[in-house]
């Protein structure tokens, strides 16, 4: 019974697999188009990359579920973080927040055939092992949201490959937030490590994918990025540990 669940779940993956680059092919010429023909896409940019999102999960018979109503106000810019356990995040994030965004992601993803060339334009890519790149990444970071567009970050730096709920953040994110006075907006997401998990790539398989929107965090009301750090870390791993 293992061995089938095992096979069926990598045939799934390959299949998958298919249709994602099916969509991505699809978008990436009108994303092409309009970074060069529009100084200030994000809005379009994001709208597509959700287009994408709802057609990859259908197509794939994945479901993605807000847990509650979301509530931040869209066109004002925010600082999002999630927690980060499994590749399906990306797309599940992508669907849960419906406002202009960049989202902070690993350098790596630019390498990738298609996918990369859409994430050089909605992207802000990082190498984290390279402070150089981090800390201009962290400069495009407080660029896009002094334009007034949100910005995504996973603040713990990467998946987590371990059965840790939530691995220790990274200061840096709240220190913009203290900086340029921006809210942190969390949103926990749940499931997406069922959909996939990071011990295998070819463990993708079918169901609900869901997010649930935390309490908004005003950076006014805490001393320091340090502080702002244990309130935001505290909020997720509390819902983490409720589901």
């Amino acid at each position: 019974m293992l061995k089938l669940k095992t096979c069926f779940r990598f045939l799934f993956t390959i299949y998958a697999i298919v249709i994602f680059m099916f969509w991505m092919l699809l978008i990436l010429l009108p994303v092409i188009i309009i970074s060069l023909s529009i100084r200030h896409s994000e809005s379009i940019i994001h709208k597509i990359m959700r287009f994408w999102g709802r057609a990859w999960f259908t197509s794939i018979g994945v479901r993605f579920k807000a847990l509650n109503a979301p509530n931040y106000i869209a066109g004002k810019p925010y600082i999002f973080i999630a927690n980060h356990s499994s590749y399906m995040d990306i797309p599940t994030i992508v669907l849960a927040i419906n406002t202009p965004l960049k989202i902070l992601g690993k350098a790596e993803l630019t390498k990738v055939p298609i996918f990369g060339w859409i994430c050089k334009i909605a992207v802000i890519s990082v190498d984290r092992s390279n402070i150089k790149s981090r800390a201009v990444s962290l400069q495009l970071l407080k660029k896009t949201l002094e334009q007034g567009v949100s910005v995504l970050v996973f603040p713990e730096g990467g998946i987590i490959e371990s059965d840790a709920v939530l691995k220790d953040f990274h200061l840096g994110v709240f220190k913009l937030s203290k900086e340029l006075n921006i809210p942190i907006a969390p949103i926990v997401l749940f499931d997406t490590l069922a959909r996939q998990h990071y011990n295998s790539f070819f463990s993708l398989n079918p169901g609900i994918s869901s997010a649930k929107y935390l309490p908004l965090i005003d950076p006014i009301e805490y001393e320091n990025a340090n502080e702002l750090k244990t309130v935001a870390f505290d909020s997720m791993l509390n819902a983490l540990k409720e589901k």
